[in-house]
């Protein structure tokens, strides 16, 4: 093999390898996450559990945009109301957080009272406050595909 023919193979060896790079670089990508408002609850029509490492919230779906006001316990995009078809159950990784038996749940699941911290990490403020029917959060969301939402991100509507 002479030389031209070794320096055309080397340069299409560079070619795939960064093609192929670039293929699983997109294809590895997060989801894009899209914007859902809720606005907390004293009443039982949200729900917190904890499922593996992940901490979940059930919430009623409202059928208008978080623009036009959300009831206490409703959630909802920012454009336009949730379909029927669509969850109304997320997850947000707990990066080691766990429910404390601070927590008092009644027979149903649904929280009752809680005492001290109920979660430790990251998600112990949506937790607290989203029991409040005057607080809202924004959570970042995208749909799994498996009947709920994943969390990438959570914040307080400003």
């Amino acid at each position: 093999m002479n030389a031209h023919s070794k320096k055309g193979i080397k340069m299409l060896k560079k070619a795939l390898l960064a093609l192929l790079m670039t293929f699983s670089a997109i294809s590895f990508a997060d989801p894009v996450s899209y914007p859902l408002e809720c606005r907390g609850s004293n009443q039982s029509n949200l729900t917190f559990g904890m499922m593996g490492n992940a901490l979940s919230l059930s919430f009623v779906k409202s059928t208008k945009p978080a623009s036009m006001g959300l009831n206490p316990g409703e959630c909802s995009w920012l454009d336009r109301g949730l379909h029927p078809d669509e969850p109304n159950l997320m997850f947000q990784a707990s990066n080691g957080a766990t429910v404390s038996p601070s927590i008092q749940f009644n027979g149903t699941g649904k929280i009752t009272q809680i005492l001290t911290n109920p979660v430790s990490g990251s998600m112990e403020i949506w937790f607290k406050e989203l029991m409040i029917p005057t607080n809202y959060w924004v959570f970042e969301i995208y749909n799994s595909g498996k009947g709920y939402y994943w969390v990438t991100k959570a914040y307080r509507k400003q």
